[in-house]
């Protein structure tokens, strides 16, 4: 118990000294003292950049921005997932 009301006393210093003597308005004195003496608020952390890349003309999966091979004619297109009597004839079942 005696921690809690530790915490609860911290603030008080920086809020409460240098007071002046006829206090017109506390609500007043406490709000600019709460937004003048407020620690920085953090700044954003950058947008993580993207892992990935689409092919521009297939929109496949590519490790780098550009064509990927079946597209640019380098490599063989492999069979789509899912079609099961194309993948059946290339061999791949």
């Amino acid at each position: 118990m005696a921690g809690a009301r530790k915490q609860r006393r911290r603030p008080r210093p920086g809020l409460l000294s240098g007071l002046p003597s006829p206090l017109h308005s506390a609500v007043a004195v406490l709000r600019y003292r709460l937004r003048h003496k407020l620690p920085p608020a953090p700044t954003a952390a950058p947008p993580t950049p993207v892992r990935y890349a689409e092919c521009a003309r297939c929109h496949d999966p590519v490790p780098r921005p550009g064509t990927c091979g079946p597209c640019a004619g380098i490599t063989p297109r492999p069979p789509g997932v899912g079609c099961g009597a194309a993948a059946t004839r290339l061999g791949a079942a």
